[in-house]
């Protein structure tokens, strides 16, 4: 667990009851276990007012010694030498 998070599942996040758990005026920070998912709500939060963004690579690139840590900064490099667009 992310200290100071709160949990609300991706099925449920845009509800109005969960929204209001939400605030405005702060940075939201949304972490999945790799990244993809996370990036879901982001438009929908935006277009409510919220200063919504993604971990890259989510919940595994927070956690100190993620056995899949090179595996991803492997990717963003092959990625950058491979004219792939990437946003950090």
């Amino acid at each position: 667990h992310i200290p100071g998070a709160l949990h609300i599942p991706l099925g449920v996040l845009l509800e109005p009851e969960n929204l209001k758990k939400l605030p405005k005026g702060k940075k939201i920070i949304l972490a999945c276990c790799i990244g993809h998912i996370g990036n879901l709500p982001i438009i929908p939060l935006r277009l409510q007012g919220f200063d919504a963004y993604s971990i890259t690579f989510g919940y595994a690139a927070w956690i100190k010694n993620y056995r899949c840590t090179d595996f991803f900064n492997t990717a963003l490099e092959e990625a950058k030498t491979s004219n792939y667009p990437v946003e950090k």
